[in-house]
């Protein structure tokens, strides 16, 4: 099936949804604070971007399990993706 990826702004949190049954297939709780917004898949996938606007910075995570690969950092208040 195919994954819905949600930001959760209020909660601190990333979750990865099963489209077809709204089951959670991942779920991610991020610091206090860190406030994600936008959420970008990168072309081929491989990649989960995730603005945090709280924390002036980008995440890069692995789509499946939603663990951080690396932190970029980012002006102030990140809240659009481009790819």
């Amino acid at each position: 099936g195919q994954t819905l990826y949600v930001a959760d702004l209020a909660a601190d949190a990333l979750l990865a949804l099963e489209t077809s049954t709204g089951a959670v297939r991942a779920r991610r709780a991020l610091e206090r604070g860190d406030r994600p917004g936008a959420l970008r898949l990168s072309p081929d996938g491989k990649t989960l971007y995730a603005a945090l606007w709280g924390r002036d910075r980008v995440l890069a995570l692995a789509p499946a399990t939603l663990e951080t690969r690396r932190a970029l950092p980012a002006a102030d208040h990140p809240n659009d993706l481009l790819a």
